[in-house]
């Protein structure tokens, strides 16, 4: 599963409502509730699909059949567990909780074979949901690159007029400049914000840290949907990600391992069939 890319996401608390909506797959007990995929998605499904025309959906699908995906292998792999493990002596084992049972010797290598097996399927769902997660992201910025350009600002008129902003801007008092352009956006004036952005932020009597912030208010102003979408990716990305490391700790917790005493044995026994020959 993708464990290294970035720090592990903090793990949220389902709300009720998600919990409720929980129902395919059904809640297995055993497997944490933050990674069911209606807690996944859910939250994000409103902003994400909200139309025909979103760039975003198709990743928000491509998530939501990988939450639902490895959540079905964790409970698969836990029940799995439970099915195989042999309550006898010669499986009795010092865990950390006490004696533990386990699953028989002779089944590792058929359950590691297996186990093994669904967690590489599981993965592989995994990156194909944030190799599209990334690639809306890309696409999602690049539109926000162009609803915030301005095609024709090398017109002669065009260029005129920008420049023209810019002035205005300058003349103002310096502590004033940057509120006077925010409330101009809010206002849908773009021209201010074509007059900031497409040029030098000294044209406008500015420091690059208000041209920044110029630039964030913008985009939140004329690119709503598109910025929107952008954070509910970055949410749906992480999600995704606390899935893998969900089920790889459920992997981890529940793949057979042989013991000391047992590799021990097979080592002994290696060496005993090599006498003589």
């Amino acid at each position: 599963m993708s464990t290294g890319d970035i720090a592990a996401p903090e793990r949220r608390t389902p709300t009720p409502a998600e919990l409720k909506a929980a129902i395919d797959p059904p809640l297995h007990r055993s497997v944490p509730q933050d990674i069911h995929p209606a807690v996944v998605t859910s939250d994000l499904k409103a902003t994400l699909v909200d139309g025909v025309d979103s760039i975003a959906a198709p990743a928000f699908n491509s998530a939501e059949t990988a939450a639902k995906h490895m959540y079905t292998a964790a409970a698969a792999l836990r029940d799995a567990k439970s099915a195989l493990v042999e309550k006898s002596e010669r499986c009795k084992v010092m865990g950390a909780n006490g004696i533990e049972f386990t699953i028989p010797p002779e089944r590792h290598a058929e359950a590691q074979t297996i186990m093994s097996g669904a967690l590489r399927r599981a993965a592989t769902v995994q990156e194909s949901a944030l190799e599209r997660i990334d690639s809306a992201t890309a696409d999602l910025n690049s539109r926000v690159e162009r609803l915030l350009s301005d095609p024709k600002r090398n017109e002669n008129s065009r260029a005129a007029n920008l420049v023209e902003v810019r002035q205005i801007i300058r003349e103002l008092p310096p502590q004033s400049r940057l509120n006077f352009i925010l409330t101009k956006i809010s206002e849908g004036e773009k021209d201010v914000s074509d007059a900031v952005l497409h040029g030098s932020a000294l044209t406008s009597g500015l420091t690059k840290q208000d041209q920044a912030k110029v630039r964030e208010y913008a985009a939140a102003t004329f690119a709503k949907r598109e910025v929107d979408q952008l954070a509910g990716l970055a949410k749906l990305r992480e999600r995704v990600q606390v899935a893998g490391r969900a089920l790889l700790g459920v992997y981890t917790d529940v793949v057979p391992r042989a013991n000391a005493a047992e590799v021990a044995a097979k080592a002994a026994l290696g060496k005993l069939a090599e006498v003589g020959a």
